[in-house]
């Protein structure tokens, strides 16, 4: 590591931090550089300003803006990784955009996968064969209209050579795609989530809160809630296909179920639990392992949501939101040492209960001034009588 800064405060914070990682690893040296000393040093390196540091490792190089821990964890992973992976959403069918910055894109998504160091590309697959060669992963987020059968038919070939597929489908859409993974054992609810529990500061029902995940690599010890706003419920069908295991990820509380009359909600905006509808806990997101059959073995995988509302620039910034799909997402390309658990940005908002946020109201707002207006009250009272 090679950090250049002048002999200041930013010097001595940059060297508690580095310290600790070079106690934690014999395979981390760092040198402290002052430019204004050493010029020809940070030009090597392009350095154009006070605090930058580099990262030399594995024959590449890994350049940071400010000494920070996740900053340095982040670039150590870069350089562990094998290569630039490419990830691919499918566009053409109303999908979001990755290119959009208003609040139905998924801008703030494609700036989180490529500062881990992945190239995210746009895929139209009627204009292609079969899914690009060097593609990862292949993302469907949100679609509103038909896949054709001739896309499906690539998706599906795609999966059968070990390809890796995400999947976020939202209530009330005929995709086409509810057939292709029937036939790998997941089974789409024609329905959408109630969560008595779900209101958030003012919110309704339609936003089931997650607190409950499935023991895979991508969740163990993961203790955010996460939030689905308007999500179906996703079911394992009971007999699967030879090669096929399915494990549930996400799953709602038991204060839920999966509302089937559509169109009484819809109307009306009631909903109630009835006998034809699913009780909680519902599951709203599934992952998949399948068995390839080729010579040299392997697996495909998909993990498949009920919902592609929590990875729009609105919702995915909202507690656990970002590291619930960048986990799953590094778990699907193989990087298991970039399934972290990242620190919370100062911008991450942590939803309250309905009765922490009754709390909040009651307590500041009314108990504190009446006790204060008491207080004052009994102290004229005295020395009114005095």
């Amino acid at each position: 590591m090679l950090v250049f800064c002048k002999n200041d405060n930013t010097r001595e914070k940059a060297k508690d931090i580095l310290d600790l990682f070079a106690y934690a690893s014999k395979h981390v040296n760092y040198e402290i550089i002052d430019p204004d000393v050493h010029p020809s040093e940070a030009k090597k390196y392009a350095i154009e300003r006070y605090g930058q540091a580099v990262l030399v490792g594995n024959g590449k190089q890994q350049r940071i803006e400010a000494v920070s821990e996740q900053n340095l964890d982040s670039a150590i992973l870069k350089l562990k990784m094998s290569g630039k992976k490419t990830i691919y959403f499918t566009m053409g069918h109303g999908e979001r955009d990755i290119e959009d910055n208003n609040k139905d894109g998924l801008a703030t998504l494609k700036n989180a996968l490529e500062s881990d160091n992945y190239r995210v590309e746009k895929l139209i697959l009627m204009r292609e064969k079969s899914v690009p060669l060097d593609a990862g992963l292949v993302a469907v987020i949100g679609p509103k209209k038909q896949f054709l059968p001739e896309e499906i038919k690539e998706l599906d070939e795609y999966i059968k050579q070990g390809g890796n597929l995400f999947v976020a489908l939202d209530p009330m859409e005929d995709t086409g795609l509810e057939g292709l993974l029937s036939e790998y054992g997941v089974v789409l609810g024609n329905d959408m989530i109630i969560d008595k529990f779900s209101r958030i500061l003012g919110g309704d029902y339609l936003i089931p809160v997650v607190s409950e995940y499935g023991d895979v690599d991508a969740l163990r010890g993961f203790r955010y809630a996460t939030f689905f706003p308007t999500a179906r419920s996703l079911s394992i069908k009971k007999t699967l296909p030879k090669g096929i295991e399915i494990k549930w990820l996400a799953r709602t509380s038991s204060q839920s179920w999966a509302e089937t009359d559509l169109d009484r909600l819809e109307r009306q905006g009631k909903a109630q639990l009835d006998k034809k509808d699913k009780k909680g806990p519902v599951d709203i997101g599934l992952f998949l392992k399948k068995k390839l059959d080729t010579k040299g073995g392997g697996y495909a995988r998909l993990i498949v949501f009920g919902d592609s509302d929590f990875l729009s620039n609105t919702y995915i910034m909202t507690s656990g939101n970002e590291d619930l799909a960048m986990n799953c997402m590094n778990m699907l390309l193989g990087e298991r040492e970039l399934v972290v658990i990242k620190k919370k940005k100062a911008n991450h908002l942590t939803p309250l209960t309905p009765y922490q946020a009754s709390l909040m109201f009651w307590v500041p707002v009314v108990a504190i001034p009446c006790v204060i207006l008491f207080i004052g009250i009994s102290v004229f009272l005295v020395r009114r009588r005095a």
